[in-house]
Parts: C-alpha cells; structure tokens; sequence
C-alpha cells in the first residue's frame, strides 16, 4: 500500500518551509539550517504508510530523502517524497540481516522456560549466558569507565533471533517480541493484593512482574557484537530475582497463550496491545501508568470515543451497569488530568482496576472463542446491547426486515 498525507492541506506550505532551510554545498552536497529538524518531524508525522520497520529507521530515512529530492530537483512535486519514501523504505525492508539480542530477565535462572517463535522472533532463554556471547557482551558492559553496567546476578539470560533492516531496528523487534512474551505472562499472574501494608503498590499491584535486566547487547550470528554500543533499560530496577510459585502452571500458561496467539488471525492487532499493555505497566510514575493504561483500553476497544468505549469495555460483565459506572469514573479522572492537570485521587486503586478491564479484553482477543476473523467481528460483537429487552427487540426488528426484503425467518 503507497503511503499518503494524513491531511494534504499542510504539505505544500511545510515543504516550503523546508525548502528554504536547505542549500547546495560548493561540492554538491546539501546542507540545512538547524531548524528543519522541527520540520522533519512535522512532516514525519503527516505520513501514513504501512512500512514495518521501527520509528528511528523510518525518520532518518524520511530525512534521506528529502535530502535526495532537495538534490535532484530542489522537492518540485511534494508527492515525490512519498514516492523515493515508499520506494526506500521496500528497499530496506528487503535488505535485512539476521541479529541475536542478548539480555536478562528477572525470573530466577532455576527453570527451563519453552523457546518461543512469535512475531517473526525466535526467543530462547537460558540459565547462564551463551559462551558464544560472552566476549563482545562483557566488552560493552565494560568498555565505559564511568558506567557501572553488569549482569543481574540469577537473572535468566534471553537469546532474542531477528532479522532487520539495521541494527536500531533490530533492537525494537527484539524488545517488542520479548514484551509480547512478558505481557502474556502477566495475564497469568494472580494479583495478590497485600491489605495490611503501607505501599499502594502492593494494596493494588500493577507492576510489571517480568521485567528486563539493565542492559541489552547485539550480535551477529558468529557472536561477535553489531553496533557501536549497548542498549540500556531505563525502567530497570536491581530488585531479587523472581522465584515462580507455580513453574508448571505459568509454563502451562505461557505455552498455551502462544500457541493461541500465533492462531490468532489478528495476531498483529493482538501482538500492539500486548506490547501496550507491559508498556504501561512497566512505567514507575502511577500518573503515566495510568494515561498509558486507558491508551490500551483505547486500543482495545477500538475508540477513542468515550461513551462507544465505555460500552465495548463493559460488554463482557454481567453486572453491566455497575462497571460502565466504574468506567465513566476513571475517563472522568483521565479527562479532568488531561484537561485540568489534576492528578486523579487514589491513583494505584484505578491502575488496579484498569488493568482489570485490559486483562479481560486481552483474554477474550486471544482465545477467540466465537473464531472471529478480524478485529471489526470483535469490535460488532462488543459493541452489541446486552440487556435482554433490547436483544428482543433487535430480533424482532430483524424480522421485520427478513419479511420486508422476501426472505423467511427461520
């Protein structure tokens, strides 16, 4: 599918704008003064496409090109951009190289968790790091004096195998598909709430439980290191190791999920949520947490209409009326800290509730049990009247309908 405006009405005047930064350079080069760079982002997010490769990739190869249109002909048609954008960005797409991920995990390095294929990733983890590694990884945790990077003692290693168009690229898949894998060990875990305690983290826990060590590195297959650098994780907390209370049941529960996920005919649809859904949770401020949670509830539901949201949202209670009143009380915290910069009062308490509505959602797009085929079966599904006395007079109207148009009701 060719990328296009999102609202052609800008692009002329932007393209202008942008035109005028830039110059040729005595040997033919382009230059451009330092305020393009806001440019660039405006018009970056002015494109809708279809590419899959990660943001960073997708943004220095929108700035490529509009440094080759401003060399061939000075951008004379905006609509050319497009074009050299779609054309580069196929182009890169196809020249992909195999990279492995290495990081941690905070699950105790005790059990034999399964190797997981999802998301065009092949995810293996293991009790002590791959010898192949080992080298390139302690010469990035190593390489700078004044960073204090190692690896989390007892914390099982992760082999993440994927193929990008770079190494920035490379890294985001990894992380997404490992998040994928954290998100639905997360919807396996019981939320045990700890009442008598002084942390509203524990009274209403949120938190994701799976989480990443401090720091990633990239490889090549040979092992040796891709990039210039590693990757750090900015939410990581040094915190014990986490010991699994019931191995089995949560390898049981991991297996299960990701065999109904790669069933799934919405799996990409699925993967976004997931992936939105750890994000949030990874996230230490309680106030962000929350934003990012109703973002996925947003997801979810497929709106952002609050009152079609509150509906889809509450479909699956059987005590209906209470939880679209739970519902509105949260959007109306959600607005009023939008709105009025006020941060919502017991914070932890709707996080917890939240991720009560998500979870639920998450399960039902997983299992699929009706055997939907896209996301908009779910979307007419959840957006259906509950109430006994309107699915009647659905029916009946339906009826009617069938006798009007010449068909029998059966």
């Amino acid at each position: 599918m060719k990328s296009t405006w999102i609202n052609p009405a800008y692009i002329s005047e932007l393209v202008n704008t942008i035109r005028d930064c830039y110059s040729l350079t005595s040997d033919g080069n382009v230059s451009y003064k330092i305020q393009a760079t806001f440019f660039f982002d405006t018009i970056f997010g002015l494109i809708k496409h279809n590419h899959k490769l990660d943001e960073n990739t997708l943004h220095s190869t929108l700035k490529e090109t509009i440094d080759k249109c401003y060399k061939k002909n000075k951008i004379s048609n905006h609509n050319d951009l497009l074009l050299e954008f779609d054309k580069s960005c196929n182009l890169k797409a196809k020249k992909q190289e195999t990279y492995k991920l290495i990081t941690q995990i905070n699950i105790k390095n005790i059990y034999k968790l399964p190797t997981v294929n999802i998301n065009d990733c092949r995810i293996s983890f293991h009790n002590t790091l791959p010898k192949k590694y080992y080298t390139a990884r302690h010469y990035q945790l190593t390489r700078n004096e004044e960073s204090d990077f190692k690896n989390q003692e007892s914390y099982t290693f992760v082999c993440i195998t994927t193929s990008a168009a770079n190494t920035e690229h490379a890294v985001n898949n990894a992380i997404d598909t490992l998040s994928c894998v954290r998100a639905l060990l997360q919807i396996g875990f019981k939320k045990n709430r700890q009442l008598i305690t002084t942390s509203k983290e524990r009274e209403y826990p949120t938190k994701s439980v799976v989480q990443c060590g401090e720091v990633h590195t990239l490889h090549h297959l040979n092992g040796k290191r891709a990039g210039d650098g590693c990757w750090i994780n900015l939410s990581f907390e040094d915190n014990p190791a986490l010991t699994l209370k019931s191995p089995p049941k949560t390898l049981e529960h991991l297996r299960k999920n990701v065999s109904r996920l790669k069933k799934c005919p919405y799996i990409t649809a699925t993967i976004s949520a997931l992936i939105n859904y750890i994000d949030a949770t990874d996230r230490a401020d309680p106030e962000l947490r929350f934003m990012k949670l109703w973002s996925t509830l947003e997801r979810l539901t497929m709106t952002h209409e609050s009152a079609a949201l509150i509906k889809r949202a509450s479909f699956f209670y059987q005590d209906r009326i209470l939880h679209q009143a739970i519902l509105e009380s949260l959007r109306t915290s959600r607005n009023t800290h939008i709105h009025g910069g006020h941060p919502p009062i017991n914070i932890e308490l709707k996080n917890f509730q939240l991720c009560a509505f998500i979870e639920h959602l998450v399960a039902f797009f997983i299992m699929n049990p009706f055997k939907f085929s896209t996301t908009d079966d779910i979307k007419n599904l959840i957006s259906l009247p509950t109430q006994a006395i309107n699915l009647k007079t659905q029916i009946a109207m339906l009826k009617t309908v069938q006798k009007f148009i010449g068909e029998s009701p059966r």
